[in-house]
């Protein structure tokens, strides 16, 4: 994320992002396009309370990357701050070294 000023900001930019569905061509662009990325491991952490990102996505795009592995963080939502989702993800980019 480019924080640019303040934080109405960033605020202006991420509403431009969703207004033009992030640039993508179509809603499952990256789901469709997993295959080219499909031979690298990686983990997926997802927060089983988001709403943003609904869980559903997340086990979608768990199930068109071979190589990946999910984690459901229960009690966190869409946050990468959250006690849960921190640890997880520190956890994964420590197991990726």
């Amino acid at each position: 994320m480019v924080y640019v000023g303040s934080r109405a900001s960033v605020t202006t930019i991420k509403c431009h992002y969703f207004v033009n569905t992030g640039f993508f061509e179509t809603d499952d662009w990256i789901i469709d396009n997993a295959d080219k990325i499909a031979d690298l491991p990686c983990t997926i952490v997802q927060g089983r309370s988001d709403t943003v990102c609904a869980p559903e996505i997340a086990w979608r795009l768990h199930k068109a990357l071979p190589k990946s592995t999910i984690q459901f963080i229960i009690g966190a939502a869409h946050s990468s701050s959250e006690p849960g989702t921190r640890s997880a993800l520190i956890n994964a980019t420590d197991e990726m070294r």
